[in-house]
């Protein structure tokens, strides 16, 4: 366990949960604000795109996270990521083209990756077990603030003519949680002497922007049988040569060694599939609210209201009731989490052009519950006999699961939309799918066994 430089812990926990806060802040209030930008810029034919880089650039930081930190400290990584966010959407409010737009965009994106599976690692680094999971509830409660006011917050200034605004309304939190950390937390390096893996950073680089484009143009811009079709070969083969390269060195970017253990696996697959139920609250719910259903968009804005208040207050106390009897309730709470979330998806299934609100709310409520156990649970059970030095290189793989998961569905569910002429209910049938799939990964392998409680008690003791 780490020891601070500071006596209370209690102000070292504020900290990170309000860089929590912040980053979502900086994610939601920018994306409320990405289409009126461009639509001033006359580039809303971009927004595709833009967002597409934007996924792009967290996905590349993701897997990048531990082997960064081993190099210059974990500390330190969450300061770059902070700059590179505070450098890029600086730039933002001083530049007028689209182009640049994209780039600062991206930038801010690939800052954001770096310190988003953060509080995670820095909790668990310092707190013992049983009470660092009663603290990731709180890091769902937190989160689940920041998305909630960002939009509102970064809504209004764009109502009232300040375009740019909404991108950097997260600096006075980040920048109070930056400077407690900077006293608190110490920089932990695990550097090895090894040189930095820059040969698999850049085949990530390469297939990540590869497959972001691919996926979310779906074609629009490149036809598939000319130039579009170097992006999914450029995928296949910079997916095989990372592969190749990181099995071979000891300190690879993309830590695919993570994989050996067989509770990550469950809870990255896990997460993946889990992702589809927020991807479809909070855009097409939304969409079939207004143009099937008919209602208004002040009603439609209600939908997701009901899953973020649920995820702020289970957060209070999720943590508590799994740190209970971690072993035991582990199990009962992720199956309880994949049936609260294959029955919110059910209730989408269910909507027809002239369905109560009350079917989209009680869905919406379900998938909150859902999704406040899954980040408070998730996370402790990978943790569980991992070595805590892999900590941030876990917690960064796991988080790109979501990221990657989210973008390659909502890819997926387009071209079934397109295919079925427009019918969204598709995307609600294919993410109820996924999500039953998620109930049969967690009943057949998210369990720990007393042989596993033995074994991680045995290495705890030596």
């Amino acid at each position: 366990m780490l020891q601070l430089n500071i006596k209370s812990k209690g102000l070292y926990l504020f900290a990170v949960l309000i860089l929590c806060t912040g980053l979502q802040l900086f994610m939601y209030g920018g994306n409320t604000a990405v289409g009126p930008l461009l639509t001033s810029l006359d580039g809303y034919q971009f927004y595709s795109l833009v967002s597409a880089l934007g996924s792009a650039g967290t996905m590349i930081a993701l897997p990048a996270v531990g082997a960064i930190g081993n190099k210059i400290g974990r500390r330190n990584v969450v300061f770059l990521g902070v700059a590179i966010m505070l450098a890029a959407r600086t730039a933002i409010q001083f530049s007028g083209g689209v182009y640049l737009f994209m780039v600062w965009q991206t930038l801010g994106s690939f800052g954001a990756g770096l310190i988003m599976s953060a509080p995670y690692a820095m909790i668990a680094e310092v707190f013992e077990r049983t009470t660092a999971m009663k603290h990731y509830g709180l890091i769902a409660t937190f989160n689940a603030i920041g998305s909630l006011t960002g939009p509102l917050l970064a809504g209004v200034l764009v109502d009232a003519g300040y375009l740019k605004l909404p991108f950097i309304i997260w600096i006075p939190l980040i920048a109070v949680g930056i400077a407690i950390i900077a006293v608190a937390y110490p920089n932990v390096k695990r550097d090895t002497g090894k040189k930095f893996d820059t040969t698999g950073l850049i085949y990530l680089a390469v297939l990540v922007a590869s497959l972001v484009l691919w996926l979310g143009l779906s074609g629009s811009l490149f036809p598939w049988l000319s130039a579009g079709l170097i992006l999914p070969v450029l995928v296949v083969v910079m997916a095989i040569l990372l592969f190749t390269h990181s099995n071979k060195i000891s300190n690879p970017t993309v830590p695919l060694y993570i994989f050996k253990y067989k509770r990550f696996r469950a809870a990255f697959f896990s997460n993946i599939l889990l992702v589809t139920f927020s991807t479809c609250a909070s855009g097409y719910v939304l969409i079939y609210i207004l143009y099937t259903m008919q209602k208004s968009t002040t009603l439609g804005s209600t939908s997701t209201m009901p899953s973020t208040i649920l995820i702020m207050i289970c957060g209070l106390f999720m943590g508590r009731i799994l740190a209970k009897n971690f072993i035991k309730n582990i199990r009962v709470l992720m199956i309880l989490c994949a049936f609260c979330i294959l029955a919110a998806l059910s209730c989408f299934c269910l909507l027809q052009p002239d369905s109560s609100m009350a079917l989209v709310w009680i869905g919406s409520a379900l998938g909150g519950i859902g999704n406040s156990i899954a980040q408070t649970c998730l996370t402790p059970f990978f943790q569980f006999g991992l070595p805590p030095e892999d900590y941030a290189a876990a917690q960064g793989m796991y988080t790109f699961s979501g990221t990657c998961g989210s973008t390659v569905f909502v890819a997926v569910v387009g071209v079934l939309v397109n295919l079925t002429g427009g019918n969204i209910k598709v995307v609600f049938y294919s993410a109820a799918f996924l999500a039953l799939i998620n109930v049969i990964l967690v009943l057949l392998r998210v369990r720990i066994t007393d042989q596993d409680a033995a074994e991680v008690a045995a290495l705890e003791n030596k």
